[in-house]
């Protein structure tokens, strides 16, 4: 008979998935409670841009950030630490994310990172 792929995948999906989770674990054991955004939240608002991925846009809503990429990523930002922040996404299969602005050092915000990419603020 032929070899039964569907065990090894299944081994490899619970390797990948413990992974994750393992990252996850590390993630949240460093994360810092009782910090602040450095900067006032209209400041992280605005259109972020990647050559390669597009464009990435926050806003602002009262007290809560939002943030959408492409049609898939549609989400508020809840602040984690520092300038830190979690995406909640709409789509819970699309997970959390994190987002982390860069400040400029002039009280702006100059860049965010996210997705494995750094998207430049758009002026």
């Amino acid at each position: 008979t032929g070899h039964d792929w569907s065990v090894e995948l299944k081994k490899l999906y619970d390797g990948l998935t413990a992974q994750a989770k393992a990252a996850q674990q590390r993630a949240e054991s460093q994360h810092v409670t009782g910090t602040h955004p450095s900067l006032p939240l209209d400041r992280y608002a605005g259109t972020y841009h990647s050559d390669a991925y597009g464009d990435v846009r926050v806003t602002q809503n009262g007290d809560v950030l939002h943030v959408t990429f492409g049609r898939a990523y549609d989400g508020d930002l809840a602040h984690y630490q520092y300038d830190t922040f979690r995406a909640n996404w709409k789509d819970r299969r699309s997970g959390r994310s994190a987002v982390v602005f860069v400040p400029d050092g002039t009280g702006g915000v100059q860049a965010l990172r996210a997705f494995g990419a750094t998207f430049t603020k758009s002026k």
